[in-house]
Order: structure tokens, then C-alpha cells, then sequence
């Protein structure tokens, strides 16, 4: 049951999985794509205009054999700027028999009209922590993982002792996850930039993949390879 009268909720921390359980936790209605009373739009690379626009459509209809329609986000730092922005009014104002539930591991990584339009809930999560040092050396390796062919790419990786461990090569991903989302913070205040928004959306969606492919027991070495292969690249 919702744990107040809100209806629009931003569930932030944790990991997917306990995002996912928190969403469940507090819908009237049980989340699965079968039921006809929940909407969930869950990123492949990234959440456009138009599929807000069907969750507004949605949303609009009466429910079928609930109280409430429930429209689930699951990776909402996958929305476009411009679906964020179309999404403001219906977060405002949602229709009476409608819950909208977003899950993003941290609220920067939304528009501050999108975050003040929802209640937060936050679960507890380790985020890895960088030293000044060690962020510059992320940075870098990434600039030059972007503009590298695919064999230069596989050579500064063969570098990075973490390809040959899972362990560290999972806390290797996590701390370049935390170096694209500042970059994206800086990319926007930034006119001169050279690395665009696209490209940082594309990594972050590989980063993620490639963490779960992992988790899967694949291979690391062949995982890595796919995620060098498909890194965007910039001249």
C-alpha cells in the first residue's frame, strides 16, 4: 500500500533489485507486464517522448479490476530531457486513480522539477568513493577508450589488472558509473563540451549491462570485449 497520500514516488539508492522491491511494496497493484492495470516502461537505451505519451494515455483510462492504475519507471535516469519535462504536469497532477512510481539510483541524475514534483524514498546503498587522483585516472582512461580504435581500446584495458578478477572488475564498473554520471552533471554546465550527452547515456546503459552479464557468471574477458566493441567513439 502507498505509504501516503502521494502519488507520485522517486525511489532512489540500493541496487535495481531492491528498487523493484520497494516499487512492489508500495503499488496496490502487483507489477508485472499482465496485468492490465500497470503500465511499466523499462529502458533499452533510453525513454523517449513517445512512450510518456503512452503512459499519459494509460493513465487517463479507468482501471480495469483495480483501484488504481499504476504507471512503474524502472531506470528513470533513462528518460530523455525532453520526456522528463512532458512528464512534470502528470507528476504534478496525476488523474485520482493512478499511482506513478520512478526508480534512478540517485536523484541527481533527474531534473530538479521532475525530483520536487515526487516523494523520495531512499534505500540504503554503498556508493564507491574516489579520491581526486583516482577520479582524474577514470576520466582519463575514458577519454581515451572513446577516441581509441577497437585494438588501442583493448590494450589500455589489459592494463587494468580488474579484467582478470570479477570481484574487482564489478567495483572497476561501479567506479565508472560514478565518473559518467559526473561527467553528465559537468557535460550540462559545460557549452564547450566534447563528450555529448548521447554518449554518456550509451555508456551508462553498457556499463550497466555489462555488470549484469557478470553477475550472470559470463565470462569476464569476453564481456569486457563486447563492451569495448560496442563503446560509442568520438574522433
Amino acid at each position: 500500500m502507498p505509504i501516503n497520500n502521494s502519488k507520485s514516488y522517486l525511489i532512489i539508492g540500493g541496487d535495481l533489485q531492491t528498487r523493484l522491491e520497494k516499487a512492489s511494496e508500495i503499488s496496490e497493484n502487483s507489477l508485472n507486464a499482465n496485468n492490465p492495470d500497470v503500465l511499466i516502461l523499462t529502458p533499452e537505451k533510453s525513454i523517449g517522448i513517445e512512450e510518456i505519451r503512452i503512459l499519459q494515455r494509460n493513465l487517463s483510462l479507468k482501471p480495469f479490476s483495480s483501484k488504481k492504475k499504476t504507471a512503474l519507471i524502472t531506470e528513470a535516469q533513462f528518460l530523455t530531457t525532453e520526456a522528463q519535462n512532458a512528464l512534470l504536469k502528470t507528476l504534478e497532477e496525476p488523474p485520482g486513480h493512478s499511482l506513478i512510481i520512478l526508480t534512478a539510483p540517485d536523484s541527481s541524475w533527474l531534473l530538479p522539477t521532475v525530483v520536487s514534483r515526487c516523494q523520495i524514498i531512499s534505500l540504503p546503498t554503498k556508493i564507491p568513493q574516489l579520491n581526486d587522483m583516482e577520479t582524474q585516472t577514470f576520466k582519463n582512461l575514458y577519454e581515451k577508450l572513446l577516441s581509441a580504435t577497437i585494438p588501442q581500446r583493448f590494450f589500455l584495458l589489459e592494463q587494468e589488472e580488474m579484467i582478470k578478477d570479477r570481484e574487482n572488475s564489478e567495483i572497476w564498473l561501479d567506479k565508472m558509473t560514478l565518473i559518467i554520471r559526473q561527467m553528465m552533471v559537468l557535460e550540462k554546465q559545460n557549452p564547450n563540451r566534447t563528450i555529448q550527452t548521447r554518449h554518456l547515456l550509451k555508456t551508462l546503459d553498457l556499463l550497466h549491462s555489462t555488470k549484469s552479464y557478470l553477475k550472470a557468471n559470463c565470462n569476464v574477458r569476453l564481456t569486457y570485449e563486447v563492451f569495448l566493441i560496442f563503446l560509442p567513439k568520438i574522433d
